[in-house]
């Protein structure tokens, strides 16, 4: 990763002392979230001040990948809610599929765009209607609002998302 990090030229930003920050929180899920989430950030920033907006798009669509195969490990023995946050990440899909459609003359990226296509279609089986009740929150200073639309997945859909993802996320760790 040092390597490849610094051939990209993003190699301040995935450096020695992030990694080991990850590697001393690896227990606390928070922190670990924390540290990835603000490395993602700056990990897109600089690829894009270096002039490879396309391969922010990959990491955005490679992360997303990722994190839903995590989620998916994570099915047996869960609760609807969690299974309803499976189902939620049709909007994120959705997010990510405009973002890396935007850089299509990429080869790389229109490779992503095809093998997305069978989570997409996963997806299909994932429905939403207005959720009863909307509200807002206050927590730590910022405003939280809930409600809206709520979205429902079937066991065969989230077997289905499972199935496609863990196939593409195979596949591209190869």
């Amino acid at each position: 990763m040092k390597t490849l990090s610094q051939e990209l030229g993003v190699g301040s930003v995935l450096n020695n002392e992030l990694i080991g920050r990850a590697e001393s929180n690896r227990a606390n899920r928070y922190s670990v979230v924390t540290i990835v989430s603000s490395a993602f950030y700056n990990l897109n920033e600089k690829l894009k001040s270096v002039g490879h907006e396309d391969l922010s798009g990959l990491v955005v669509a490679s992360g997303w990948i990722e994190g839903l195969y995590l989620a998916t490990r994570e099915l047996e023995g869960s609760s609807d809610n969690f299974k309803k946050l499976i189902a939620e990440q049709k909007m994120i899909l959705v997010d990510v599929m405009s973002l890396i459609e935007s850089y299509k003359e990429s080869p790389a990226l229109e490779a992503m765009i095809n093998n997305l296509q069978p989570v997409v279609t996963a997806f299909e089986g994932v429905t939403y209607g207005e959720s009863a009740e909307v509200t807002a929150k206050k927590k730590d200073g910022a405003i939280y609002i809930g409600g809206g639309n709520e979205y429902f997945a079937d066991e065969n859909t989230i077997q289905a998302i499972t199935t496609a993802i863990t196939t593409l996320r195979n596949n591209l760790v190869k």
